[in-house]
């Protein structure tokens, strides 16, 4: 079973304008079941219903981070989902970066795909031209510029590092372009006035605490207004390295965080 957390017992109201936090999960798990696992994207999307804007920071997998433990010990954050499941994540994301994660939306590979799909596709900018081969030998070309893709093609925008001499910060870019497709997609009418019957069609694709009532919140929300939305994307920066990881006893590769 998933691992849930009660950040907030009461519903929340986004009709009075507060900003809020959203931590984005992906699991690297491909069954539709959301266990315990790793955590291999790791974006928080902070919303500020007022201005209309969405500010998108990826921390890397490899992050060098205190875990939650009782000895706060340090490991990639990747694994910090290990000891905890998604509030766990949560937890050391916020000590982080000091600061209050409100929601979470958690999904795996396969989730991803099928939302993607449930959506009619997405369109997403790729700030680089690659090739990327799925799991059954598919190859799929994204050029430089705008691709639209469908939950398979997607999949592989998304998962794809070894193509970048950057690798996982480029992924990680990669990831958040894939979000702000869901995003717009997900804005536009046609999508928003038959939200119930794809929220129906993609249940026990993701997990999530907010509620159906926050969620028809946030749906009337954009009908009344119909506002467009400024998405801004940042990654946080760092360099390779190697360090002693507490989840696996040992030496491994991390990446450790640029401070400033």
């Amino acid at each position: 079973e998933p691992i849930e957390i009660d950040l907030e017992e009461e519903i929340e109201d986004f009709s009075n304008l507060e900003p809020f936090v959203v931590y984005v999960s992906g699991s690297d798990t491909r069954s539709n079941m959301l266990t315990v696992s790793r955590s291999d994207v790791n974006i928080l999307a902070v919303v500020n219903p007022e201005t209309k804007q969405i500010l998108l920071v990826t921390t890397p997998r490899d992050a060098y981070v205190e875990l939650p433990t009782q000895y706060y010990n340090m490991d990639k954050l990747t694994h910090a989902a290990l000891f905890g499941g998604v509030d766990s994540s949560i937890a050391t994301l916020a000590n982080l970066y000091d600061i209050t994660i409100d929601h979470y939306v958690r999904l795996n590979f396969t989730g991803f795909s099928a939302i993607v799909d449930a959506l009619g596709g997405i369109e997403v900018y790729s700030e680089v031209e690659f090739w990327q081969a799925d799991e059954n030998g598919n190859e799929h070309y994204f050029e430089q510029g705008w691709n639209y893709l469908d939950g398979e093609a997607a999949l592989s925008f998304v998962r794809c590092r070894y193509a970048f001499v950057d690798g996982d910060f480029q992924r990680g870019r990669n990831q958040m372009a894939a979000i702000q497709g869901i995003l717009d997609k997900v804005m536009s009418p046609s999508i928003l006035t038959s939200y119930i019957p794809l929220m129906d069609s993609i249940a026990g694709c993701f997990s999530t605490n907010f509620t159906d009532e926050e969620i028809a919140e946030l749906v009337q929300m954009q009908l009344d207004d119909g506002a467009s939305w400024n998405i801004t994307s940042y990654e946080v920066a760092g360099w390779a390295d190697a360090a002693w990881c507490y989840s696996l006893g040992e030496e491994a590769s991390i990446v450790f965080l640029d401070s400033e």
